[in-house]
């Protein structure tokens, strides 16, 4: 799997919000995550609440 701003001849700083081939390779990229979490229940819950521990703190340092 190669990231398609390796070597990218139009990379600039902040293009990924707006560059359609990583957003693209963004996609498919979590859903092979996803795939790869079904079939590790306990691995899939430790990502889950681990990412929901980070939202909650970091909601909380900008007084969300």
């Amino acid at each position: 799997m190669v990231n398609p701003c390796w070597k990218c001849t139009e990379r600039y700083s902040g293009c990924h919000s707006v560059c359609e081939k990583y957003k693209a390779f963004a996609e498919e990229n979590e859903k092979r995550k996803m795939e790869r979490y079904k079939s590790f229940p306990l691995a899939s819950y430790m990502v889950e609440t681990s990412k929901k521990k980070r939202e909650s703190y970091m909601s909380k340092i900008r007084g969300k």
